[in-house]
């Protein structure tokens, strides 16, 4: 008759071999996973296309300074825009207004800067 630290020693043992097992049979599952698909092409940056034209091209005379001018104010406001809608409800309304008087400060201040009186 086995004394009792024996049987719990026996046990012991068991449930170690019996997870020794299950950890070999993890091994084999890994090695019969499916392959990788293969990595995606390089774009190497003199492959890609070129910017269009005419970003690249200088605002020369007053006009298309001043045509530059407006459309980023007008991008800043529109940004403005989106964010006052992103804000609770209480808070849009003073928002909404704070942005106006911005745009139309900014264009007045572009307007000095031409020389433009409309």
């Amino acid at each position: 008759m086995a004394k009792p630290y024996e049987k719990s020693l026996i046990i012991t043992l068991s449930g170690l071999m019996l997870l020794a097992g299950m950890g070999a049979g993890r091994d084999s599952y890994a090695q019969r996973a499916i392959p990788l698909p293969p990595p995606p092409p390089i774009i190497w940056p003199d492959e890609r296309s070129a910017d269009p034209a005419r970003w690249s091209q200088e605002d020369v005379t007053p006009e298309q300074k001043f045509d530059t001018a407006r459309k980023e104010a007008v991008a800043a406001q529109q940004i403005a825009l989106d964010h006052c809608k992103s804000l609770p409800i209480s808070d849009q309304a003073l928002c909404l207004a704070q942005s106006k008087l911005e745009f139309e400060k900014e264009m007045a201040d572009i307007k000095i800067k031409f020389g433009i009186s409309r």
